[in-house]
């Protein structure tokens, strides 16, 4: 069969026909391909652009426009441009993963950017300068091992900010963690911050502090920690960190999946906690709900006030956002406004927060945000469906009456300000401040944001008053308002790798694209990879049958292109082959003749390319619960024993179930399902191998599970439970050079070796692995498996026979060091790497001088 070779987008060139150890290059994911380059000293031979993209926390608009001069956008480094693409400066010495929001915590009147990444080599809270990019100060090592979460609010009384950082950790006990949270003040400056306290792991039944937000629960004037557990809710002093209270039992709050909110329900002078738990995981550690807590005295525990929830935990779905806690009627008294489905269609519910009375509902669409749509006093309701009309309720005298209906349009969100709120900084409606209108978008049939517009509302209907959209036919990822240097502006980032400056009416000001000297906007230099390492990786294979790969990828604009580089240079000289839309990921499959096809997924829809380049089939995975399996991918292998491979995917289900189906790869019709295979915590990634020594399988893992799917009837079988957390990810090797393969299974700091029969040979509670595919070597005289450590920059070696360590080393820049910071040895002797994705790193020492690029 046909083997698809993966590279990683930011060394096409540099690595052309090596021995790759990477996640995707069979479908036993054996991170095996084969072929030996010669190349001692590897270089650039060509690059190919592949557009770029921004995510929320990369874009955003000045947060004082004199001092930063232009707009900021982090990309590893965070860079102040002005909208002519010129740099005003960049962030230096260290590294950006997300910008999170700003804050003035020394009390200069000058906000300051706050951001996670990692300062020599060691994950950290960052505040970095907004006038020219410098580190005014990272969290010491040992505090939080990974920030999650920042919040922002007096805590020491002396009327300026201070900054609460939240541990991400999600189970690693055995990491060593140091603080779950901590809280610094900066009034003495950057140079000299006090820590308040350090929030220990040991206090609570679930170690995440993703969702930690901060109120004041007992009407005391002095805010609180308020943390979500699986099963309770937390209640900690901001003046020592101590514990002070727990919830009663809360039902199971799948963590990730919930979000609390703090708001004052009634007339004293304590905040309660609204809980929103959407679900998203198994049944079994799972709720869809919404709830109001109230801590009614400092000596006793927090206690359920209300509840709403649904009847079925598996099929039922809820609808809520930031704006969903609103006084609509501007008397005081909030309500709550969500939606739920009960599998006949959504119906919103507006619920009087202090009571959890239902004070009336709403059929048909479901509930998008609260807005303002005629700036007065009074809030309106915001419903939306994707192909219906949106539709506008005013709340009138305790009832939801149509005010207006829109087209079928989405509202678009824009950063709010962090000391706005002391919980997860949230995204809102956005809305000008010249106009008062509000910026909605269209969206194409794959959910992209095609065009913007501007509308206002009024009695029965809208007015549009301006809209835009890239004339290159380029979508629309991230929007952002800002006060440029004429006013009011809108920054635009589309998938063509462009951010677009638009004024206050949506006319581009650096966006010419048919002008005789063309603007295109600001150049981005990212390029989104897509979920985990599944996603938008190029693969190189023999579509053509030439002498030469020719190079399928996934640009930013979800297309899928096949290139054909045997000219190509740095100056260009690339031949496209052709050219398919709604693509997120690739992957190739030897056809009955043995001709190499091409198989994409987008968000909807999968698609058969021939080797030509002709469409042959499509079919369409999308229900309106769910899609593609964002999990999982396309898998390609000979499951019939006959000639030519098949394809199997997954497919999401009500209540976090999901679905396998098998295609025959040159028609598109099933052959297996659409067939549910199980819940979230068991079939979520699949693998082809033969652990049997017989015809090639399907195979999957879960949070739980580990077994095997029938190839002709779809049937799972569970062979194998572990022990705790078995493999969110896993790989078929094979350890003893038998017929049959064995399963290697990684989670969240356990990896785990499980035989044929189902049985644990070994397992490794503290190997500080991340839910990310490694690499197989096989290069020295042992088999050994080599992935990078979880929240560090360190690469590490494990035997595959016995689970012990190798080695570790520290990675940066494409290079290896022994330890942090070291400038000596890069390799020791006998040391084999592999490449872990998004990681360039990939040399052999085999004998003095001589070394093999991988």
């Amino acid at each position: 069969m046909a083997v698809a070779t993966v590279l990683t987008g930011a060394t096409l060139g540099e690595l052309a026909r090596a021995d790759w150890f990477v996640p995707r290059a069979d479908p036993a994911i054996t991170g095996r391909s084969t072929g030996t380059a010669t190349i001692d000293v590897p270089g650039r031979i060509w690059a190919v652009s592949l557009g770029g993209s921004l995510s929320n926390n990369q874009l955003f608009a000045p947060v004082d426009s004199a001092e930063s001069g232009g707009i900021l956008f982090a990309q590893g480094k965070i860079e102040a441009r002005r909208s002519d693409d010129a740099q005003r400066w960049s962030s230096s010495g260290v590294t950006i993963t997300r910008v999170l929001g700003t804050a003035d915590l020394d009390g200069n009147g000058t906000s300051e950017l706050l951001a996670e990444g990692r300062v020599a080599g060691a994950n950290a809270a960052l505040v970095i300068s907004s006038t020219d990019g410098s580190l005014l100060w990272s969290s010491p090592a040992g505090d939080v091992s990974k920030p999650t979460a920042f919040r922002v609010a007096d805590m020491g009384g002396d009327s300026k900010l201070d900054l609460y950082v939240a541990e991400y950790a999600l189970l690693n006990d055995d990491l060593n963690l140091g603080c779950m949270g901590a809280a610094y003040s900066f009034e003495s400056g950057y140079g000299s911050p006090t820590r308040f306290w350090c929030l220990e792991a040991v206090t609570r039944d679930y170690t995440y502090g993703g969702d930690d937000l901060l109120a004041d629960v007992d009407g005391d004037g002095i805010i609180e920690v308020v943390n979500q557990g699986n099963d309770e809710i937390y209640v900690f002093s901001t003046a020592d960190g101590s514990l002070e209270a727990t919830s009663t039992d809360v039902g199971r709050m799948p963590i990730g999946r919930a979000n609390l909110t703090a708001t004052n329900v009634d007339a004293d002078a304590a905040e309660e906690i609204i809980v929103f738990s959407h679900g998203g995981w198994a049944d079994s550690s799972n709720s869809v709900s919404v709830a109001m807590w109230d801590w009614p005295s400092v000596d006793a525990a927090a206690d359920q006030v209300w509840e709403r929830s649904t009847a079925s935990l598996g099929a039922d779905r809820l609808s809520a956002d930031p704006t969903s806690v609103s006084d609509l009627d501007n008397t005081g008294a909030p309500e709550v406004v969500v939606s739920f489905d009960d599998g006949g269609g959504w119906v919103t519910e507006i619920i009087n927060a202090e009571t959890g009375a239902e004070l009336d509902t709403i059929d048909g669409n479901r509930f998008e945000s609260v807005i303002n749509a005629d700036s007065d006093a009074a809030l309106e309701i915001l419903t939306h469906e994707r192909g219906s009309p949106a539709e506008v309720y005013e709340w009138v005298a305790g009832a939801a009456v149509l005010s207006a209906t829109l087209g079928d349009w989405s509202i678009v969100r824009c950063a709010a300000p962090m000391e706005s709120s002391q919980g997860e900084p949230a995204r809102r409606p956005c809305v000008s401040t010249v106009s008062g209108a509000h910026l909605f978008s269209s969206l194409d049939f794959n959910g992209e944001v095609g065009e913007l517009l501007l509308i206002t509302i009024g009695s029965g209907g809208s007015t549009v008053l301006s809209r835009f959209a890239p004339d290159d036919g380029s979508t629309i990822s991230t929007v952002e308002r800002t006060a440029g240097p004429n006013g009011e502006e809108w920054l635009v980032a589309t998938r063509a790798g462009r951010v677009i400056v638009l004024d206050a009416n949506l006319r581009p000001l650096n966006y010419e694209p048919n002008a005789p000297q063309p603007r295109l906007g600001l150049r981005i230099r990212s390029y989104d990879q897509g979920y985990g390492h599944l996603k938008r990786f190029p693969v190189a294979g023999d579509i053509s049958g030439g002498p030469a790969d020719e190079i399928v990828a996934v640009t930013s604009q979800n297309r899928a292109i096949a290139l054909d580089v045997t000219g190509a240079s740095l100056l260009g000289g690339e031949l496209q082959l052709w050219s398919h839309g709604s693509a997120s990921s690739v992957v190739l499959g030897s056809a009955s003749a043995g001709d190499v096809w091409t198989m994409t997924a987008g968000v909807t829809d999968v698609q058969g390319i021939d080797a030509d380049g002709t469409l042959r089939w499509n079919y369409t995975a999308y229900n309106p619960y769910a899609g593609l399996n964002a999990y999982g991918k396309l898998l390609t292998a000979d499951l019939s024993n006959a000639a030519g491979d098949e394809l199997a995917f997954l497919t999401k289900a009500p209540g976090n179930r999901f679905n396998l189906t098998v295609l025959g790869l040159e028609t598109g019709t099933p052959i297996v399902g659409p067939r549910e295979v199980g819940v979230m915590s068991s079939f979520r990634r699949l693998t082809a191998a033969s652990l049997d020594g017989g015809p090639v399988q399907i195979y999957g893992a879960g949070l739980t599970t580990i077994g095997t799917i029938d190839r002709v009837t779809g049937e799972p079988t569970v062979y194998s439970t572990g022990s705790g957390l078995v493999g969110i990810h896993q790989m078929a090797v094979n350890v003893d050079d038998d017929s049959a393969f064995e399963v290697l299974a990684m989670d969240i700091g356990i990896l785990t070796l499980v035989d044929d029969d189902g049985t644990n040979m070994w397992q490794d509670l503290e190997s500080g692995t991340f839910p990310t595919m490694g690499s197989l070597s096989e290069c020295t005289t042992t088999k050994q498996y080599v992935v990078a450590q979880a929240n560090t920059p360190i690469l590490m070696s494990v035997e595959l026979s016995t689970g012990n360590r190798n080695w570790s080393k520290y990675y940066g820049g494409g290079q290896m060091f022994d330890s942090d910071g070291s400038a000596g040895e890069f390799w020791a002797d006998d040391s084999c790497l592999g490449q872990h994705p998004g990681v360039v790193s990939a040399d052999h020492w085999r004998s003095g001088s001589d070394r093999r690029r991988r």
